[in-house]
């Protein structure tokens, strides 16, 4: 865990529509892609709330959402995530978000992403929907 992060603060993850099914979310949305470079990206409760994060993502961004939903620093930690800060400053492309942190899985190997990502769903599933 980063000196910065309190493990019980929680972490905000914007769920792709197409991964929800019941209106609960699927372990796919607590993966990273190909694309993700083996991070998830989240928002920090403490910097923002989880309107403030699903607006950025929905509203400013335009990308597509069902939801935020939230893991907390520890729960990332008991299945060995470890979640740091990871500001981003406003480019003319890409709006600023100080409350951006990152899930790094890259220290787990690539066949443990799955498990891991089945058990902070059903984490993220019994804290239930944030937003909206």
């Amino acid at each position: 865990m980063s000196e910065e992060m309190n493990g019980d603060e929680v972490l905000f993850r914007q769920i792709h529509p197409e991964w929800v099914q019941d209106g609960l979310p699927t372990s796919q949305g607590f993966r990273p892609t190909p694309k993700d470079a083996g991070s998830l990206s989240v928002d920090r409760s403490t910097l923002c709330t989880a309107h403030d994060s699903y607006a950025l993502h929905a509203d400013v961004k335009q990308l597509a959402t069902a939801g935020t939903w939230g893991v907390s620093v520890e729960e990332f930690a008991e299945v060995l995530v470890e979640c740091r800060p990871d500001p981003i400053e406003a480019t003319p492309t890409e709006p600023a978000n100080a409350a951006h942190a990152v899930a790094d899985f890259t220290p787990l190997p690539a066949n443990r992403w799955k498990p891991v990502s089945q058990k902070l769903k059903t984490v993220a599933a019994r804290r239930g929907r944030q937003h909206p």
